[in-house]
């Protein structure tokens, strides 16, 4: 009696244990559960902010993760880090073709209103006595020359933009020297001023 009363207790324990064993495999099941869907949700956000980033095209929208010292902290740190540093480029985009845009502006204005000039003076009737076929000869020399300089600078203000390019992708090495910029500013000051005064010719 004792040995079958010794059985039944062990079945029974063996019982407990294998319903305690299944107790605890399901609630550490959902414990992880719960705690690997915690420790996801900025993996989810981070995917959602790219989603909307693509879709709007708004670079202004970032991740608010508060526990930063998570490594999954840290990788929403870093994605708004790059996303700070393609605002940053996309805006120095905008404000180049703006500049690139206005600067372009002038010398092709120049050229437009040389190449209208002469074509005023060769529409003219060589036979009209009233016309100095020398002054018109140096309108058009002055004119072309205008023409070449403003050609000239165009040229120049694309090659310094594809350099700006290669220098932006690093396929250019830059070499840093000291600027002297009272130099600097009084060779801009000269341009400006000589561009004032053609204008001021003309008018």
């Amino acid at each position: 009696q004792s040995v079958t009363t010794a059985v039944t207790a062990l079945t029974q324990v063996n019982r407990y244990l294998i319903l305690g064993t299944a107790i605890s495999i399901i609630l550490a099941a959902i414990v992880g559960a719960f705690l690997a869907r915690r420790a996801l949700a900025p993996i989810d956000t981070i995917t959602e902010t790219a989603s909307t980033i693509t879709r709007t095209r708004d670079l202004g929208n970032r991740i608010d993760i508060p526990d930063n010292a998570s490594e999954v902290g840290r990788l929403a740190g870093t994605f708004n880090d790059m996303l700070d540093r393609i605002q940053r480029l996309f805006q120095a985009q905008e404000r180049l073709i703006g500049d690139v845009s206005h600067e372009l502006r002038t010398p092709l204005t120049t050229i437009q209103g040389n190449v209208e000039l002469m074509q005023r003076m060769a529409a003219t009737p060589v036979g009209n006595g009233n016309i100095d076929l020398k002054a018109v000869a140096g309108l058009f020399q002055e004119s072309l020359g205008e023409v070449q300089a403003e050609s000239e600078r165009m040229n120049k203000m694309i090659s310094d933009l594809l350099l700006l390019a290669q220098a932006d992708s690093g396929a250019l090495q830059i070499h840093m020297a000291p600027v002297e910029m009272d130099t600097l500013l009084l060779d801009v000051y000269r341009q400006a001023r000589r561009l004032v005064e053609r204008y001021k010719g003309r008018t």
